[in-house]
C-alpha cells in the first residue's frame, strides 16, 4: 500500500507505464518494419525458391531455399497470404531477398503494408493512454473548481 492506503494507485501507475512502454515499443518496431519494407522493394532482388518445410513456422509462413546472386544457398522463412499447406514441400516459389540479409525474405509485391498494424495499435494504446490520462485531469480540475467555489463566502 502506498501512503494513502489506496493499492490501486500502484497498480494503476504500472498499467500506465505498461501502456506507455508497450506503445512506444510497437510504434518503433511498425516504423522499422515499413523502413525495411521499402528497402526490400528498392533493392531486393527477386529469385526462385524451394518450400523445404511447410509446418512449424506458423499457419501463414514456410522455410524455403535459394540461392543468393552470388551463388550461396540460404534459407529464410516466408510469410504466406494463404495456408502453409498450400505451399507443398518441394514447390517453387518466387521470394525477394534483402541482398544486405540473405536470409530476410519476402513475396513480391508484399511487405507494403509490414509495420502499419503494429504502428496502428501502438498510436491506439497512447491515444488510450492520454484519453485515460486527460479525463483524470479533468476530473481532478473540476475538483479543484467546486472546492473554491464552495469556499466562496
Amino acid at each position: 500500500m502506498n501512503k494513502r492506503g489506496d493499492p490501486w494507485r500502484s497498480r494503476g501507475i504500472v498499467m500506465v507505464a505498461v501502456m506507455l512502454i508497450g506503445g512506444c515499443v510497437l510504434i518503433g518496431v511498425g516504423i522499422s518494419n515499413v523502413q525495411h519494407a521499402g528497402q526490400l522493394r528498392k533493392r531486393g532482388v527477386t529469385v526462385t525458391a524451394t518450400v523445404v518445410q511447410d509446418h512449424g513456422w506458423g499457419q501463414y509462413a514456410v522455410r524455403v531455399r535459394y540461392l543468393t546472386a552470388a551463388g550461396r544457398q540460404h534459407e529464410g522463412t516466408l510469410d504466406t497470404p494463404r495456408a502453409a499447406g498450400s505451399y507443398p514441400v518441394g514447390s517453387p516459389v518466387t521470394v525477394v531477398y534483402d541482398p544486405a540479409s540473405p536470409s530476410t525474405v519476402t513475396l513480391p509485391g508484399s511487405g507494403g503494408s509490414s509495420g502499419w498494424p503494429e504502428i496502428g495499435v501502438g498510436a491506439f494504446l497512447l491515444l488510450m493512454l492520454a484519453a485515460l490520462g486527460g479525463g483524470d485531469w479533468l476530473r481532478s480540475r473540476q475538483r479543484r473548481v467546486r472546492g473554491a467555489v464552495a469556499q466562496q463566502p
